[in-house]
């Protein structure tokens, strides 16, 4: 079965290899959306068998403040999913954070369209509260294997494997949010540079790493991705 680009309105494509070692298969234009729905379905049609087709999605994270300290993490997901037109399968709810006699706040990840519509609006109403949302600032590329930065996991070039680490003191045994060591940062202590910081946090600069992929691997290997110009950018 093949793919005719002119019967889905498609014109010449944009293809290279995506941050994970897949195939990347862009589609350009202010309508590419809907178009690169369209291929990927077809893709799926074709090479069902042979390789597998992605459609990736655009992703953007707020912080809703003002938080109720009954409101749990479904319940926050339900709300944000109602008002930004999305699924709750969407939305990530990363961590509440509790204030002593004060609000809470969470970090969630969704939809570039769902968060768009939550920040025009400006506020959500979670259960008997109106929370304020606010976009964060986009993170680079983060290796979750290394912790470094420029690469994903699926292509670390090989350094240490510090997975298992807490992000607060840099040592092993035990997660971040309940430690109270001086903050270390094993990633920049490693590389040399201050590292009286939390990894990952604002002040956390290590030196940006290339990700790596096996030289006999052929481009994209079984993986393609079919994506919009703005999920491609």
């Amino acid at each position: 079965m093949s793919v005719d680009l002119k019967e889905l309105g498609i014109g010449p494509l944009r293809i290279r290899q995506s941050a994970t070692g897949a195939r990347l298969i862009e589609v350009p234009g202010s309508t590419s959306g809907e178009k690169a729905d369209a291929l990927a379905a077809r893709l799926k049609e074709a090479l069902a068998e042979e390789v597998e087709v992605f459609r990736p999605e655009k992703k953007a994270e707020l912080r809703i403040s003002g938080l109720s300290d009954a409101v749990s993490s479904e319940r926050l997901a339900i709300a944000v999913a109602k008002e930004g037109g999305c699924s709750i399968g969407q939305v990530l709810v990363r961590n509440i954070r509790a204030v002593q006699r004060g609000p809470g706040s969470a970090h969630i990840e969704l939809p570039a369209a769902a968060a768009k519509k939550l920040l025009q609006a400006g506020s959500i109403a979670v259960g008997w509260t109106k929370a304020s949302v606010h976009l964060l600032q986009a993170r680079p590329r983060h290796c979750y294997r290394c912790l470094g930065l420029g690469h994903v996991a699926s292509a670390c070039p090989g350094g240490t494997d510090r997975s298992t680490l807490c992000y607060g003191c840099g040592q092993s045994g035990h997660k971040a949010a309940g430690c109270s060591a001086a903050a270390h940062c094993a990633v920049c202590a490693d590389a040399g540079r201050p590292a009286d910081h939390v990894m990952g946090g604002i002040a956390c600069k290590p030196p940006s790493t290339r990700g790596k992929f096996p030289p006999q691997t052929p481009l994209g290997g079984n993986r393609v991705m079919a994506a919009d110009a703005e999920i491609a950018e």
